[in-house]
């Protein structure tokens, strides 16, 4: 397999994929790229331990800040 190289976008394409409530097809629109794409970026084990990494992250702070109230 190919090594896998990060850039921006594909950084933001792993925040949007962990933070967002949206259809592969919306995030791919607002990146301008294709599902497909995205797709094969989410399949790398880097980019989707990232995506996972993030959204475990995004849920603490979630729970935390839920706790509060």
């Amino acid at each position: 397999m190919e090594n896998f190289k990060w850039t921006p976008l594909k950084h933001k394409a792993a925040f949007l994929l962990a933070t967002e409530l949206k259809k592969y097809y919306e995030i791919a629109d607002m990146l301008g790229v294709t599902v497909q794409t995205l797709w094969n970026w989410r399949q790398n084990k880097e980019f989707s331990k990232e995506v996972n990494r993030i959204s475990d992250a995004e849920t603490k702070v979630w729970l935390k800040n839920r706790a509060r109230y």
